[in-house]
């Protein structure tokens, strides 16, 4: 009998199971099609190949001219791009096989099927475990609605895996997925239109970042329409076609459906165990990430929470700390959006907030650094609390994924801003614009015109 069986070798699955055994568990990690999961085979990892890509293309036709380099001859290779992030994606995926095997981790391919609390059949085999966590995370909502053929309307993994680039391309949906793409395409020389229900791309983010990145993606030749209600998604003879609720009609080559996401929670047999779900299929788990029945937990995407992969890491973590009877501290949550440039959130903003907060702001426009390598587009948000408790922040700009670090420690170890700007920070560093921001809550800081609040 194992002491723990994993069902989803996701970031969620992989990480716990090689932390449980780093802490003497015998783990078997049941993954019934790729290791790694969506996050390194059609999401985190190779998005961001291409993201890297598409940034320097960005980098090289619209500012290598102001630093003297001349770029008028450059190509672009979409074969390259793509082999590129098929071979990250690749390496990615092989090297944690290889973790998994070192850390003794019983890797088992195949689709899992529960007999009782207690045990797991795949393959013909069954499985008996002391515990289980399922961490089989999400998928791309499929609603018949969509029309989603994986020829002209695609999904993300669709998009992904294109043998060529389409001229036009429709994005329904401005979430943190349709910006990346639409990022991502736009640098690749690709026609493309966003159309979003809510009144502000990027819903969840704070307003006055998503509207001065709606100018800049604009700047780029990118579309976007808000407030707008689709009613009719088809092809039409090998092209999207959408039709708004105002009439309008919008024709590409071909369309990406970036709206929602479907919890995998339909594994065979968990039913009949009485597990308690949420109507729109999330497993319902309580702090620590046990489900109704004792000796079963549910991490990552499948329990409802964020739908970030280093999410699904932490709530492993906390679900073993819970198996062996161990603490592991709570911790607030930063998310990253790569849009070009980064954007990059934690805790209270003035959106999400029930309490009063006070607020500082410092633009990468006032960081020498920033200036001085190019990055001047960005802009930083930091809020307290009325007990100069630092309490979020959102940051869009370069190395913004990175920077909110720095305020998701100060949160966690309940920093104060008197306490935070006594830290000493190198110069020039695009650091510098945190240190800067949380000075001006107070109106303290140097490289910027304000009046002491």
């Amino acid at each position: 009998m194992y002491d723990l069986t994993i069902i989803g070798a996701g970031p969620g699955g992989y990480h716990t199971a090689i932390r449980a055994a780093q802490k003497g568990l015998s783990v078997a990690l049941i993954e019934k099609n790729k290791v790694g999961g969506v996050c390194l085979n059609v999401g985190c990892i190779p998005t961001k190949a291409l993201y890297g890509t598409a940034h320097r293309l960005i980098q090289v036709n619209q500012e290598n001219e102001k630093f003297g380099i001349k770029s008028e001859n450059t190509t672009f290779d979409f074969d390259i791009a793509q082999q590129r992030k098929d071979k990250v994606v690749k390496q990615m995926t092989s090297s944690v096989e290889a973790l998994l095997k070192k850390h003794g981790v019983n890797l088992i391919f195949g689709e899992a099927e529960f007999i009782n609390k207690n045990k797991i059949k795949v393959n013909d085999e069954e499985i008996d475990s002391k515990n289980i966590i399922i961490a089989t995370g999400s998928s791309p909502l499929m609603l018949p609605f969509f029309n989603i053929d994986h020829n002209v309307i695609l999904d993300s993994t669709d998009l992904l895996n294109i043998k060529e680039l389409p001229k036009s391309l429709i994005i329904l949906g401005a979430g943190v997925m349709g910006i990346e793409f639409a990022n991502i395409f736009n640098a690749f020389g690709v026609k493309v239109t966003i159309l979003e229900l809510e009144k502000q791309i990027l819903p969840s983010v704070d307003k006055m970042i998503s509207s001065q990145l709606a100018k800049i993606l604009k700047s780029r030749g990118i579309d976007i329409y808000l407030k707008k209600k689709t009613t009719v998604i088809k092809n039409d003879n090998e092209e999207a076609y959408f039709q708004l609720e105002d009439g309008a009609e919008f024709r590409a080559e071909k369309a990406l459906i970036s709206i929602g996401r479907k919890f995998n929670s339909d594994i065979k047999g968990l039913d009949n165990l009485g597990i308690s779900k949420t109507p729109n299929g999330a497993i319902i788990v309580d702090k620590y990430y046990k489900t109704n029945i004792d000796n079963i937990y549910a991490i990552g995407d499948v329990s409802g929470g964020m739908l970030l992969a280093h999410v699904a890491s932490y709530e492993g973590e906390k679900a073993l700390a819970s198996i062996v009877n161990e603490n592991y501290p709570s911790s607030t949550i930063p998310s990253a959006i790569f849009s070009i440039p980064e954007i990059a959130t934690v805790g209270l903003t003035a959106q999400n907030s029930d309490i009063k907060l006070k607020k500082g702001m410092f633009s990468y426009q006032a960081s020498g650094k920033a200036m001085a390598i190019g990055e001047e587009q960005g802009l930083a948000i930091f809020y307290i609390a009325e007990n100069d408790l630092i309490v979020g922040s959102t940051i869009m700009g370069a190395d913004a994924s990175n920077l909110i670090q720095l305020i998701t420690l100060a949160i966690n170890n309940k920093m104060k801003a008197e306490d935070f700007v006594r830290n000493v920070f190198p110069h020039p560093t695009l650091s510098e614009i945190v240190l800067e921001g949380v000075e001006d809550i107070h109106g303290m800081a140097i490289h910027k015109f304000g009046k002491k609040k």
